[in-house]
């Protein structure tokens, strides 16, 4: 009797739990998601805002010891951007059942 009444409640026991957890998990990822987009698009922005700023520093350097070592220093970090934005990409592109990404950068 406890035998049969354990097969008929442990299942769905064990059920609501498993729906619970993959609730939540699929619930955090779309937060994940969410947050990732946020900061990619913030990224981007301050992106193009370097590269505005190297292209009026650019005449500036030519004179300026100080500004052309700002121009390196930023140009690197700019690089180092774009290079972090496109790993981004190629992983998105490889996850298993995954949309595919155009150009996040």
């Amino acid at each position: 009797m406890a035998e049969g009444l354990a097969l008929k409640v442990i299942p769905s026991f064990v059920q609501g739990v498993i729906g619970s957890n993959l609730s939540n998990l699929a619930s955090k990822e779309v937060g994940l998601l969410l947050g990732v987009h946020g900061e990619i698009t913030y990224i981007i922005v301050e992106l193009h805002m370097i590269k505005a700023f190297l292209r009026s520093a650019e005449e500036k350097q030519e004179t300026d010891s100080m500004a052309r070592e700002w121009v390196r220093l930023v140009r690197e970090v700019s690089l180092d951007m774009e290079n972090c934005l496109d790993k981004f990409e190629i992983y998105l592109n490889r996850r298993p059942n995954s949309v595919q990404v155009d150009n996040v950068g």
